[in-house]
């Protein structure tokens, strides 16, 4: 499922061609740098805040664009637009770059948004999808690892299942590594965080569900050595005694 995308450079903002008679048409190029203008004109259908980066949602045509500003850590918003053109050209999808501006005070990615299922949501509607969801997450995630990938941020809530086509989508790639000097540790890190992931959301199936994953998992890439299974248990360990510090047992947000 590789893929390559064309993009033209207009007043500093790199647009990917497919979107630019949209962006072009509704204005949107001339104001994208001023983030109140945006609500003045176009349909706000999300908005967030988390340390120095704000969001929104607005709707052009019949899609929804995802706008992430960064005032802070600016190369994270080129890393996120490389990363993405990356992950297409390897086979992985994940969301589809519209627009990237880059100032000396802050920094604004545009994605559409990503269409599937968050587990979440699968878990308040959709239960018996939840299977299909950790195995196909587990396909996608043993190959993501044997290209070389790391996602540095792997929580479920940053996979995105399509059940008609049973496909992932994996979000949130400005961390990504592609062949990092010290595999087995970043290797590491994703499990833990993703082994949190399924504490934190499945509470009492935790078991049952994260043992699917593994045997899945490792029918497409390989079982964990012992310093590998050490790692992972005592990065594991440590996220969930800092989540346990912070009482974010049912928070079901914020990772």
């Amino acid at each position: 499922m590789s893929h390559t995308f064309t993009f033209l450079e207009e007043k500093g903002v790199i647009v990917n061609k497919d979107h630019y008679k949209d962006l072009k048409t509704t204005s949107l190029i001339d104001k994208i740098q001023d983030w109140e203008a945006l609500d003045r004109d176009f349909l706000i259908t999300f908005r967030h805040a988390k340390h120095y980066r704000r969001f929104k949602a607005i709707k052009i045509q019949d899609k929804e664009i995802y706008i992430k500003k960064y005032l802070m850590n600016l190369y994270e918003a080129e890393k996120e637009w490389q990363n993405i053109q990356l992950l297409w050209q390897k086979g992985f999808p994940t969301s589809i770059p519209v627009f990237l501006y880059i100032d000396k005070d802050f920094a604004i990615v545009g994605t559409e948004r990503v269409p599937g299922i968050t587990i979440p949501t699968l878990l308040e509607n959709n239960a018996e999808l939840i299977m299909d969801f950790i195995k196909e997450l587990a396909i996608f995630l043993a190959r993501f690892h044997k290209e070389g990938f790391c996602h540095q941020d792997c929580y479920l809530n940053h996979f995105y299942y399509d059940p008609s086509t049973k496909s992932m989508r994996i979000i949130d790639v400005s961390r990504v590594l592609f062949k990092p000097t010290f595999l087995i540790y970043y290797f590491a890190k994703d499990l833990s965080q993703l082994r949190f992931s399924f504490w934190k959301y499945f509470e009492e199936n935790f078991a049952e569900a994260w043992k699917t994953f593994i045997e899945e998992y490792e029918k497409h890439y390989k079982k964990a050595n012992t310093i590998e299974n050490f790692l992972i248990e005592f990065k594991f360990r440590k996220i969930l005694r800092r989540a346990m510090r912070k009482g974010q047992r049912w928070s079901k947000n914020g990772f």
